[in-house]
């Protein structure tokens, strides 16, 4: 009996996938990290449409929860926020712009293919795929530290990326 139960709960473990992990420290975009300055930032992206102080009602960004002084640097297709003088990607729509997401798993840009995906990121791409037959799912998530609040988004519609972004819930 004892021994039916652990093979029992050892295949449960074994069956039970996490998503893949990227820590925010190993990920830059065209050569910019969390470290680099708001000079480097316009450097590499050139003068910004705008540069707001945004008002989040909830979650990690906002100032109502937590102590954070957020500004939020945009172009056509790209969010960049600073936080506390911390740079975090809020989202690339690949639609609209075409910047190279650096991981040490690969480099994603509008060309990625699904292929570059799955071999890259394979837990979180299955997971992405049962989501995706059974319920229509276009988000592949990848975690930021293992049970994480937070994910990267990884937004595919009709076999492309569409859009990357950090993901922060309420």
């Amino acid at each position: 009996m004892r021994l039916t139960l652990i093979f029992l709960i050892i295949g449960i473990c074994g069956y039970a996938q996490n998503p893949d992990i990227i820590s925010y420290d190993e990920i830059s975009i065209n050569g910019i990290d969390n470290q680099s300055s708001e000079n480097d930032l316009i450097s590499a992206f050139g003068k910004p449409s705008s540069i707001t102080k945004p008002k989040y009602d909830c979650g990690t960004l906002s100032a109502d929860w937590n102590e954070v002084n957020v500004i939020l640097y945009e172009w056509d297709g790209i969010k960049i926020h600073f936080v506390n003088g911390i740079l975090e990607i809020g989202e690339i729509d690949y639609r609209k712009a075409n910047p190279k997401i650096k991981t040490p798993q690969i480099i994603i840009d509008s060309s990625t293919t699904l292929l570059e995906l799955q071999k890259a990121f394979p837990n979180s791409y299955k997971i992405w795929q049962e989501q995706n037959e059974k319920y229509g799912s276009k988000i592949l998530s990848i975690w930021l530290t293992e049970f994480s609040d937070s994910e990267f988004h990884i937004t595919i519609d009709n076999e492309k990326i569409t859009k990357f972004n950090l993901y922060h819930p309420c």
